[in-house]
Order: C-alpha cells, then structure tokens, then sequence
C-alpha cells in the first residue's frame, strides 16, 4: 500500500499524542527492532543548525537512498530522477542528446546531477553534505565524466553571472534560508534563454499545515523515537526508505516554506524571467468547502528573456 505524506502526518500526530503512554509498548512488542535501530543510527541533537541539516540530509534523509544511485521506477512517487528530468526536457523542448556541452547546474544527492553528465551535460553540483561530493567525485572517476561538485550553502556559494543554460531544482526551494535571494542569484547564472525548473510547496496546503503543525509541536530530541516510529508503522522497520527520508526532510530540516505561485511568478517577471510553462492553476483553497482538492506542490519553467537584477 503506498502512503499519502497527509496519511502518514496524521498518524504520526495521532502517534505523538501517544508517545508518553505507549512507546515504551511498541518498543517491547518490537524489542529485537528497536534495539537494531538504536544500536545502528546514533544521531546527534546536539549539532549546530548548519551541521545538523548536513547531517539529516547525508544520515537520515534522501542521502541514504540517493547517494550512490537513483531509485527503481515507481509508480506516482518521484523516486527515480532520470524519469522526471526525461519529463522536465519535453516540457523544455530539449532532447536527451542535445544535453552535450550544455551548461547545468543542480543542487541535492547527486543522482540529478550524474543523469544530466550521463547525457555529456557540463554539470555543476552543489550539495550542503561532504560526503555527497565524495560519492559524486568517485561516480566520476569510474565513469570518466567531469561533474563539477561542492559542499556548501547556496547562500554563500558564487555561481556567477550568465553561465547557466539550464539550473534544474527540485524540492530545493522551500528548503532555503532566503529564498527570494536564492531567486535572485539562479535568474543571475542563467544565460539569457536559458531555462530553469523551480519546484516548490504550495502555501493553503492541508498536508503541509499538519507538518507546520508537527513541526511546532516537536523538537529535535524527539527525533530518534519518532524516526522508530514512522518506520514501524509504515515502512515496516525500514530507516532508509522514501517515506522515512520524506519525514525526516519535513520535520525536521531547519527552513520550510510554502508559496503561492503567484507570487512566484511575480518575482520572476520582476527579476528578467518569463513563464516557459506552467499548469496555470491559481485555484484558492477553501477548507470549509466540501469540494476538497490537492494540489501538493507547484511546478514552474522559467525562461530568462533579459539580463536580471544584481
């Protein structure tokens, strides 16, 4: 059965109010479990904000799953990268073969960036994790591409000026610590026509209150037991599994933001970017309707028409 991330909130809510009362009761019936969760995955609460969001991503979010190869082809589930970045072109109008010797730039776990340089893309990686970079330099050196990686925050990192025909960012913004300035910097890289897909939450979101709504409720020292949890209840005691990793991100990642696209759109056209494709649904939620609808997470194709704002 394949978990909706609202399902798996919900129970995780009803799972928390129970903590105190019942924990100790899972941990009993799921003793020889429990024990090969803790004895393997020490995690350190005590990290500074930066080390500690290098640590959730590299530790106990997609870097387990997403390191050293892409995830299996799954239905409805963004688990294999080459599957969507294949969708993403068509929208772009760009072929797999017409990637060689076009400029790129990606930021996360690698496997974007190693499907990209696969096609003869000149891929620059960005990944906040040392150990990312490790296992991107390694893919390079047995497969004789040139990926260009680093470990470090967008926010401080120079990408320069008109380099970039394509920036390619998926369940990255919502993640940043400024982004509005991110934006800034991406429309930047771009070279004029160049093209960028922008992935993003969509503020009004129900599942996403109940996870603003966890994550006012629980603190870093409440994640080991609630990782025990998740995995227990859905992911049949598996730590490193796409809905583990989702809740680890959602939970506990330090920045968390929901858009409007809308407003999106605004601070694009305003920073020298036209729409090159989105699904135009500006639909406004209403929770005391009976007419419920997701949208979940907002998709947008950016063109760079003229030199941006520095």
């Amino acid at each position: 059965m394949q978990l909706t991330s609202t399902n798996s909130s919900i129970g995780l809510i009803y799972a928390l109010k129970k903590i105190s009362i019942d924990y100790f009761k899972i941990q009993f019936k799921y003793k020889v479990i429990i024990i090969i969760l803790i004895k393997k995955n020490k995690i350190n609460i005590s990290l500074k904000k930066d080390k500690f969001t290098e640590f959730l991503y590299q530790k106990l979010a997609w870097g387990p799953l997403y390191k050293k190869a892409d995830g299996k082809v799954i239905e409805n589930l963004d688990n294999n990268s080459e599957k969507y970045i294949k969708k993403s072109l068509k929208i772009m109008k760009i072929s797999p073969k017409s990637l060689k010797n076009k400029t790129v730039f990606n930021i996360g776990t690698g496997r974007e960036a190693k499907v990209f340089a696969k096609y003869g893309a000149l891929v620059t990686h960005l990944d906040i994790g040392k150990e990312t970079v490790k296992e991107v330099k390694r893919w390079n050196k047995k497969t004789k591409k040139k990926i260009k990686t680093f470990s470090g925050d967008i926010n401080d990192f120079n990408l320069g000026l008109k380099k970039f025909d394509i920036i390619f960012l998926a369940g990255i913004y919502q993640h940043l610590k400024n982004p509005a300035y991110c934006l800034i910097k991406f429309l930047n890289a771009l070279k004029v026509n160049g093209i960028m897909y922008l992935g993003f939450y969509r503020t009004g979101e129900f599942k996403y209150f109940i996870v603003d709504t966890i994550r006012y409720l629980v603190n870093k020292k409440l994640l080991p037991k609630i990782r025990e949890l998740n995995s227990i209840i859905y992911c049949t005691g598996h730590l490193n599994h796409y809905q583990s990793s989702r809740v680890m991100d959602d939970f506990f990642v330090p920045y968390k933001h929901n858009f409007h696209p809308r407003d999106v759109i605004h601070d694009i056209k305003k920073l020298g970017g036209e729409i090159l494709y989105f699904d135009n649904d500006m639909r406004e939620y209403n929770h005391e309707s009976k007419n419920y609808f997701t949208i979940g997470g907002d998709r947008i194709y950016i063109k760079k028409k003229k030199n941006s704002l520095n």
